[in-house]
């Protein structure tokens, strides 16, 4: 489980799901399917099959198991199973991929555990932002920022500089919601190397492309960022991390990598 969950938060999936998978065949084979620890497993191979682009499998893997890890679940298995589930919902029904997000706050309020509500409403502010509603972002990110300010003083360095770095991401998307490019660069350059001096790849990768789209969208050169962006998902196996992120942004950094000319306004 810490091996695979080590993995999971570097971005390495390939390997994640290599580990994960036999070791989730045994546990339900062993404790059974609802069994506590068997569906912290299914949490973890369900988030390493959705970056790998097998949302079937990945809902399948956590089918019948949430109500479990609500209740005995561990933080990083709750939070990766009600954010990959939202995720998959996402493509489907917004409306039921905010009500799992909601869910996910209310457990984090219900077990005191501030980092769960940080990353459900940094997950909403994500889903809105793709449809441009930069009040609605504005709200979430100041709920983020009192989240963490209220939690900061009774948690150490680890914690906050997690947290910090999905309010950085929230700010980053309310930005975009409000097309400020500008106001945009900042935010996701902080997340940016934060995730790069914790070794989360995944979200090393994610702000990179964000990075290079803005920096494009200033007027400056962003070839060679959205270039080793692309390069870096293929090499961890990372083939939803664009387009979970935003729907425009893979196409989006495929051409500033490409150096080719781009089609109309912005899509972000």
């Amino acid at each position: 489980f810490i091996i695979g969950l080590s993995y999971l938060w570097e971005g390495q999936v390939l390997l994640a799901e290599r580990i994960l998978r036999p070791a989730l065949l045994q546990a339900d084979a062993d404790l059974g399917r609802r069994n506590p620890f068997s569906c912290m497993l299914a949490a973890l191979l369900a988030a390493a099959l959705w970056m790998r682009d097998q949302p079937r499998e990945a809902e399948l893997t956590l089918a019948n198991r949430l109500d479990i890890l609500e209740r005995s679940g561990l933080p990083d298995a709750i939070l990766l199973a009600f954010r990959t589930l939202a995720r998959i919902a996402a493509e489907r029904s917004e409306a039921r991929a905010l009500e799992l997000l909601e869910g996910l706050d209310a457990v984090g309020e219900h077990r005191g555990l501030p980092r769960l509500r940080v990353v459900s409403l940094a997950e909403q502010v994500m889903l809105h932002s793709r449809r441009h509603r930069a009040e609605t972002c504005r709200g979430l990110v100041a709920r983020i920022e009192a989240l963490v300010a209220a939690a900061e003083a009774s948690h150490g360095p680890l914690w906050r500089a997690g947290t910090e770095g999905y309010r950085d991401v929230a700010q980053g998307y309310a930005a975009l919601a409000a097309r400020d490019w500008k106001a945009a660069r900042a935010p996701f350059e902080r997340a940016n190397a934060a995730a790069r001096a914790s070794k989360r790849q995944r979200l090393y990768v994610e702000t990179l492309g964000f990075r290079a789209v803005v920096l494009h969208n200033l007027g400056e050169d962003a070839g060679g960022l959205a270039q080793e962006a692309v390069e870096l998902a293929k090499v961890y196996g990372l083939a939803r991390v664009f387009d979970t992120a935003h729907p425009a942004l893979g196409e989006r950094i495929q051409r500033i990598a490409a150096r080719a000319p781009e089609p109309g306004a912005s899509p972000a």
